[in-house]
């Protein structure tokens, strides 16, 4: 947030964005199409800026995702080379 002014959200650029996502403008604008990133707001006819909020939660999400895909790659897989071998008794 912004420290002079908490209660008031902070809007960030395109070169702040891509400094937080390492997306480029480019693939954003494709992403929003489609809504999976964050909408950006009109600030005046040809500039636009982007919520930090949205922008720090479409981040946490994108870690919860992997998260859970890593967490579903640590259960117990039944065709992994050591269950295999103790589903055929230790042989």
């Amino acid at each position: 947030m912004n420290n002079l002014a908490p209660d008031i959200p902070r809007i960030l650029s395109d070169d702040e964005c891509e400094a937080l996502t390492k997306l480029k403008k480019k693939q954003r604008w494709k992403m929003e199409a489609v809504g999976t990133f964050p909408r950006r707001i009109p600030l005046a006819p040809r500039i636009t800026g982007y919520l930090e909020s949205e922008v720090l939660e479409w981040i946490s999400d994108r870690a919860a995702e992997r998260d859970q895909v890593l967490a579903q790659r640590k259960s117990p897989n039944p065709l992994a080379r050591e269950n295999r071998k103790a589903l055929r008794g230790g042989v």
